[in-house]
């Protein structure tokens, strides 16, 4: 178990950035310059289930990369967050927050409305300067990770950036819910609290989300308790060992692999009218989705359907995991090889295994 290092105890200068975002300085500035004016993105309205939701992209191949590297950079930050933050964290998913709500008697549950626009620059440098960023520093990263002053929906930083920006907010909420003895934790925009006996943290939410500038979803509350379905981040926690897949996900599974070790993959992707491809690429999602889940009905489904296990799923493979350990060993050697004057060791509250 070693501490990790945080890009916060060697960029003292927002010229430092240059060297972890492959970007000159007046390059940098530039970009947040025309992101602040809404220069350079366009807005792509998605549709989903007969719901329209608009997202905002950045148009040139130079910000994307900027951002990418923000991301890179940033991984050891979100890595220390608090355990209640599960949404977008390397080792934590919809899946380990599910899994703290296993078996909970009774379940509230609460949305964020907008939540990446209810944050804005100041909150997201607010929260960079709170894990130890220089403040300079800190406010070109935000003006790098908003648009218009406020964090977009569709920019690969703005979960990432989110988190931080919540930093408080999530103060509040944990000691609200020690204070009750619950367990509490935040996905994104999802709010979930469980415990043994009743409580209803309702009012003492609506009040601490305002205080935060965010908005309640009211519509998407829900009160809960043993005995009714209780569904956390789409995984039933009704039972106290582990989070369930929702039945109708794993008849629906079951069925199209017992269609492919029938027809193959090719005639079942012609009866439905999609690419072999398309088919594929959705079975083998699910399969490893269902594998984190419940990887005994994955085993299952393999020795049940061996000829359509091998059509679709996926091998798994390190390489990306490598290529990002290699990539961050050669940023920290070019970082210790400089000359400027470092700062203390970034020393985590939580320590993990290094990447």
């Amino acid at each position: 178990m070693t501490p990790r290092t945080s890009p916060a105890s060697t960029l003292r200068s927002p010229r430092h950035l240059e060297l972890y975002l492959g970007a000159p300085l007046s390059a940098l500035e530039a970009i947040a310059a025309d992101l602040a004016a809404g220069v350079g993105v366009e807005v792509v309205t998605l549709r989903s289930k007969g719901k329209a939701r608009e997202i905002t992209c950045p148009t040139d191949e130079t910000v994307r990369n900027v951002h990418r590297r923000i991301l890179s950079m940033m991984t050891p930050v979100q890595m220390d967050l608090p355990d209640m933050v599960t949404g977008y964290v390397r080792g934590r998913s919809s899946v380990s927050n599910a899994q703290a709500h296993a078996g909970g008697a009774f379940l509230q549950k609460f949305d964020l409305r907008d939540f990446f626009h209810h944050i804005s620059s100041d909150a997201v440098a607010t929260g960079l300067r709170d894990v130890g960023f220089q403040a300079e520093v800190a406010a070109l990263l935000a003006g790098l990770t908003t648009c218009r002053g406020l964090l977009p929906a569709g920019f690969s930083t703005s979960p990432a950036m989110a988190n931080l920006a919540c930093r408080a907010l999530d103060e509040d909420i944990a000691a609200l819910a020690d204070s009750l003895g619950l367990i509490v934790t935040r996905y994104a925009d999802d709010l979930t609290f469980s415990g043994a006996q009743f409580f209803d943290v309702r009012s003492d939410i609506g009040v601490m989300v305002k205080a935060h500038s965010h908005v309640l979803n009211e519509e998407k509350t829900r009160t809960l308790k043993r005995g009714q379905p209780m569904y956390v981040t789409g995984l039933s926690v009704s039972e106290n060992d582990r989070p369930r897949l929702p039945r109708p996900f794993k008849r629906k599974l079951r069925q199209e692999l017992h269609y492919i070790s029938v027809f193959g993959l090719a005639e079942h992707a012609d009866r439905h009218g999609v690419k072999v491809e398309g088919l594929r690429f959705r079975l083998g999602g699910q399969l490893a989705y269902a594998s984190a889940v419940e990887p005994d009905l994955v085993k299952y489904f393999e020795a049940h359907f061996p000829a359509a296990y091998r059509d679709v799923a996926r091998a798994r493979s390190p390489i990306s995991d490598d290529k990002r350990r290699t990539r961050l060993a050669q940023l920290a050697a070019r970082v210790a090889a400089r000359s400027d004057p470092l700062a203390e060791m970034y020393e985590p509250t939580v320590t993990i295994a290094a990447l």
